[in-house]
This record gives structure tokens, sequence and C-alpha cells, in this order.
């Protein structure tokens, strides 16, 4: 007979495949060739593009490209994959959020409402489920929520180590999407 513990790791589990199953949905993004032209761009100048060069109203003028690291990675993976790798990545980021959520959730030892609370989390980021620098925001949101309440639980300790690899975290999440600053407002609210 299966224990109370096991029947809670396999439901769990069930709900956390069901739940992944709406990150295959197809890409469907209309500034994906956007983000591709940009890309290629930027790998092509050896850095982010200053001026517009993708409309004719804004030609030559100054451009901010704030999630030109995103768009790298998507030509590079665009080149070496087309969109069945576009897809893929897409489903892996958001399969990651999930699994940072699901352990954020195990922190509390919520193991046994895992199989009802995953799907509706799946559920509440469907809108987030196509391809979108916002992609990165979500997962590292998520991934700052887990580290700032390990450490509130003192389960992280708190050396230079730590500090330097949280300050490379956001350094790269600045370059990927400009909701670091969610991220910043969130580290803000705890400090507080």
């Amino acid at each position: 007979m299966l224990d109370r513990e096991r029947i809670c790791d396999i439901l769990g589990w069930g709900a956390f495949a069901f739940a992944c199953s709406v990150f295959f949905l197809p890409i469907i993004n209309p500034d994906i060739f956007w983000h591709l032209s940009a890309g290629r761009y930027a790998l092509a100048h050896f850095g982010p593009p200053r001026t517009d060069f993708l409309s004719w109203p804004l030609a030559g003028r100054e451009w901010v490209d704030f999630e030109w690291l995103a768009q790298v990675v998507y030509y590079l993976l665009y080149k070496a994959g087309g969109f069945k790798a576009l897809l893929f990545f897409k489903a892996g980021l958001l399969t990651l959020t999930l699994l940072a959520f699901r352990s954020l959730l195990l922190l509390y030892g919520r193991r046994a409402v895992l199989w009802l609370v995953l799907p509706f989390f799946a559920a509440a980021i469907i809108t987030n489920s196509d391809l979108r620098p916002e992609n990165y925001t979500l997962l590292f949101f998520v991934l700052t929520l887990h580290a700032l309440e390990k450490s509130r639980l003192g389960a992280i300790p708190a050396g230079r180590w730590y500090k330097a690899a949280f300050c490379a975290f956001i350094a790269l999440w600045t370059n990927l999407h400009a909701g670091y600053m969610y991220g910043l407002a969130l580290i803000g609210l705890y400090a507080a």
C-alpha cells in the first residue's frame, strides 16, 4: 500500500507534467522576426543596435535595445534549429519557472497541494507562454523570490560568493529584459 507522501509525490509530478503541456503551444508572437533581426544585427556589429534600423518612420533615431541579449539568444537558437528550437527553448524556460515555483512551495512543506496549485500556476502564466523576453523576467522573479525566502529562513549563507553571484544574476537579467526592476523592487520590499 502506498503511503500518503508517495501519493502526494505521484500526484504532484503528474500535475507538473500536465501543467507543462501548455508550454508547448505554438509561437505566435508577432514581434519574433523583429527580435531575430535585432539579434542578428547585435552579433554582426558586436553590440546592440544604437539606432533604429527596422522601422521606416523612426529609421536612424536613437534606440536603447534593453532586450539585446535575449534577441541574441533567440537568433542563435533559430539559426541552429529554426522555430522548433525556439519552441523547445520557450517550453524549457517556462518549465524551469514552474520547477522554481514548485521548489518555493516545498520550502514551506506544501507537498500535499502541489497537484492542485501547479496547474493553476501554469494557467495563470499561460498568457505569457509565448516566446517573449518577459519569460526571463518570470523565471528570474520566481528565482529571486525563492532565494530571498531561503535567505530569510537561514538556508543560504550570506557570504561574498553569494553576493557576487547575485550581482551577476541581476546583471544578466538587466541585459535580457527590463523586468529586472520588478526583482529590484522585490529585494527592496524584503530589505524594508
